[in-house]
């Protein structure tokens, strides 16, 4: 961007603007309390053996769950609050309007509350009240790739439990004709989601230590995003930008990314639900022993897989409309900013 063209955008004075008149939030609904999943310290446990028993079904899950503060008193938990019913949120998407099935998609993956050791919860709202306006940019951009980063451990969280929920099955069939190479393959496949788990967590508290730099908070405490990206059609509203500004090229690309970014969302998200569809069918029919497990667990990569892809894709749509708001109204105050960014609650 020229000096001149940046003088002139910020020399515009900006409308003032509610919310509503950039983006449709009136259907997305807050999270509930959640709970962090975490791989035990016992350095003696040797890698695969199962720690705890899945309520009710018999299962087995390969990571210890730890209740958040208030979560002794919340609801019962269902998809938005327990990262082991992840992919439950996936099959009920179908019947729902393509932007709310992005609204819980994107709410499941962003918005659980998961706090490392020496980690806080940090609020979008909270950062940019305390943020000058012109490292609004910089942060905006360390708080989503975070954010992504929390998505993509959330998936990978799911994966292990996923696979370790396989386990009692193939244990039953070990004496069975290809029994034994089931239970190899699952062993590897599980020893491969445990290097992707700690490879996410590490990317997470590296992406944190960046936020925490850019918005100058106190290094002994990592920000964890809290807020959950927009997940909706994003209206831009260009034909109330000044003719000047609407006709730069970067306000062009913006628009055009904005418009392509969530139908790619939108796209990932269905290929998420089909490849759930297909795992869960596999899955049965390997119970019913009519199935190879390595089908299964080709299907349940694939999935993991998608929903990496769709968290990328949501960061990229949220960096793309950050980027043209701040660039089009570079003088918003912050709670109007929020609106256009069209992030609410926390």
């Amino acid at each position: 961007m020229s000096a001149a063209g940046s003088e002139s955008a910020s020399a515009l004075p900006p409308p003032a603007l509610p919310s509503s008149d950039f983006a449709d939030t009136s259907t997305s609904s807050a999270v509930s309390p959640a709970t962090y999943l975490a791989e035990p310290e016992d350095g003696d446990l040797p890698p695969l053996v199962p720690l705890s028993p899945a309520s009710g079904n018999g299962a087995v899950r390969r990571v210890q769950r730890y209740a958040a503060p208030d979560a002794a008193t919340s609801a019962a938990p269902d998809a938005a609050s327990d990262p082991a019913l992840l992919v439950d949120t996936l099959p009920v998407l179908a019947s729902l309007p393509v932007s709310e099935q992005n609204r819980r998609l994107a709410a499941v993956l962003f918005g659980r509350k998961i706090l490392p050791p020496q980690a806080e919860a940090a609020s979008l709202a909270e950062m940019l009240r305390a943020c000058p306006s012109p490292q609004r940019r910089e942060l905006l951009s360390a708080y989503w790739e975070t954010a992504e980063r929390k998505a993509e451990y959330v998936a990978w969280m799911q994966q292990t439990i996923l696979l370790a929920e396989l386990f009692p099955a193939a244990l039953q069939q070990w004496s069975q004709p290809g029994g034994a190479l089931a239970m190899l393959e699952l062993q590897a496949a599980r020893t491969a989601a445990d290097a992707g788990l700690e490879d996410a967590h590490r990317r997470l508290i590296e992406a944190a230590f960046r936020l925490g730099a850019v918005s100058g908070r106190n290094a002994d405490m990592l920000p964890i995003p809290a807020s959950s990206p927009f997940a909706g059609p994003y209206a831009a509203r260009a034909e109330a930008l000044p003719a000047s500004l609407r006709a730069r090229s970067d306000i062009q690309t913006y628009l055009v990314r904005l418009e392509g970014d969530f139908e790619t969302m939108s796209h990932r998200l269905r290929a998420a639900a089909a490849w759930d569809q297909a795992r869960r069918a596999a899955e049965r029919r390997f119970l019913q022993g009519s199935e190879p497990l390595g089908d299964v667990l080709e299907l349940a990569e694939a999935e993991l897989r998608e929903l990496l892809r769709y968290a990328a894709a949501a960061e990229a749509y949220n960096q793309g409309i950050a980027e043209y708001v701040v660039t089009a109204y570079p003088d918003l105050t912050p709670d109007v900013l929020l609106g256009a960014l069209g992030v609410t609650g926390v």
